[in-house]
């Protein structure tokens, strides 16, 4: 809004990365040609994966990473080292960390024209919301980040463990790492001095030993079925617990995620983690993702209610209540359109979802000081005021056309031709 304010024609700055995936694909899947994007230039993002893993030229070098203070110090999440970073990610570079593997791996399939198609067939905002998290952009952020200090591929290949399988693991062991510590099945050393090393500060499950010893390893696995992103399956699949000979790897397994192996402490790059929005690439690739957004809700949604009590890693492992996440949870923001008073529900809306969105829309058009006290919005309340199709929103996209995706054979909309003259129904 402040750029708009010298230039009213600027749109929302977003990066889409699905013209490099084109790159990749065209190229025989050289990643190569994504890490040569402009965007990794100087004058743009810096290095994707520097030396020493932090960005040393241009405008975003060195970038430091914040330790709380003053009245937040105390209440404030850190890591082990005092830095805002997520308390299992023992990171203690006090710069904005990069690096284009992880595990030992590099991704080979970044998110590309085809997972965004799939993306726009899904008209229903649970499962929509649902799905925009992995396939449409999260891999942007594993090849951004990245984690290091855990050669998970040597040890896989020692065990002739199928080279597909072992990275498909590696894409979720920091998610999993994450419910693990969520569910105090891993556990994180709470102050490290910065003379401490990574290999003495890192994250064990101090279990272990007994779980080994008193039930199989894969028992233990399984209970990780329910961390996000986990594929159905993918922990009680023998498939995915043996090697080509037919032996039980699970121990091993378990051991890794655990940070029991030799020489295994893994430290996560920024834009992989809860810090993500420290590296500048977070800026432009989140409109990407909401650009889809956008036009799903423009073309139109065959169920927009909002889902209760259906958060991930809530205790842990389970599905429930997370305060922010539901429909009438007031959140952070105020004021985003420049108005006077905030926008409110009717309380005639009651809590019926629908009648709080159609409440909410009609308020977000009619809100006045006078009318209402100073408070944040609810999610419903922003759900209405970024409804593209009443113009209150404080911001625009310059275009829902993706011809490079149309080279590919794709519908340069994303969406079939018989869909693209839908309209949103009221």
């Amino acid at each position: 809004q402040a750029v708009q304010a010298i230039d009213p024609s600027t749109s929302v700055p977003y990066w889409d990365y699905t013209i490099e995936a084109g790159y990749v694909t065209s190229g025989g899947g050289d990643m190569s040609a994504w890490f040569a994007s402009e965007v990794f230039d100087d004058d743009w993002f810096g290095e994707a994966s520097p030396e020493g893993y932090v960005v040393k030229r241009g405008r975003w070098a060195h970038t430091p990473v914040s330790r709380p203070s003053g009245e937040f110090a105390a209440s404030s999440v850190t890591n082990a080292y005092g830095y805002l970073r997520a308390p299992w990610n023992q990171n203690k570079i006090p710069f904005v960390t990069r690096h284009n593997t992880s595990y030992g791996y590099t991704l080979d399939s970044p998110p590309s024209c085809a997972d965004h198609v799939e993306q726009m067939k899904l008209t229903t905002f649970e499962a929509f919301g649902e799905a925009i998290s992995y396939k449409p952009h999260g891999k942007t952020h594993t090849l951004i980040g990245g984690v290091w200090g855990a050669d998970w591929a040597s040890t896989f290949e020692l065990l002739d463990f199928s080279f597909r399988k072992g990275r498909d693991l590696s894409t979720l062991a920091f998610v999993i790492q994450k419910a693990m510590w969520r569910a105090k099945l891993l556990e994180c050393p709470s102050y490290c001095s910065a003379e401490t090393s990574t290999a003495e500060c890192k994250c064990t499950c101090p279990n272990l030993s007994e779980w080994l010893e008193s039930e199989p390893a894969s028992a233990v696995l399984a209970q990780l079925s329910g961390a996000p992103g986990v594929q159905e399956g993918m922990f009680t699949d023998p498939a995915y617990l043996k090697n080509a000979n037919g032996d039980d790897i699970s121990p091993t397994l378990l051991k890794l995620f655990c940070n029991d192996m030799h020489e295994t402490a893994p430290v996560t790059g920024d834009s992989l983690e809860s810090a993500s929005p420290t590296d500048i690439s977070f800026w432009s690739i989140h409109p990407t993702i909401e650009r889809l957004w956008v036009w799903r809700r423009i073309l139109g949604m065959d169920d927009e209610a909002w889902p209760a009590n259906s958060s991930t890693s809530v205790n842990g492992l389970e599905t429930g209540r997370c305060w922010g996440h539901d429909a009438t949870d007031a959140v952070y923001w105020k004021h985003l359109t420049g108005e006077e008073g905030d926008v409110v529900m009717s309380a005639e809306s009651g809590g019926d979802a629908e009648a709080q969105l159609s409440a909410s829309a009609s308020a977000s058009a009619s809100a006045s000081a006078s009318a209402t006290e100073s408070r944040p919005y609810t999610n419903l309340e922003l759900y209405a005021l970024m409804d593209p199709q009443t113009g209150d929103a404080p911001f625009v996209y310059d275009s829902f056309r993706w011809t490079h995706c149309a080279e590919e054979g794709y519908s340069e909309t994303l969406v079939d031709e018989d869909e693209g003259g839908r309209r949103r129904r009221r």
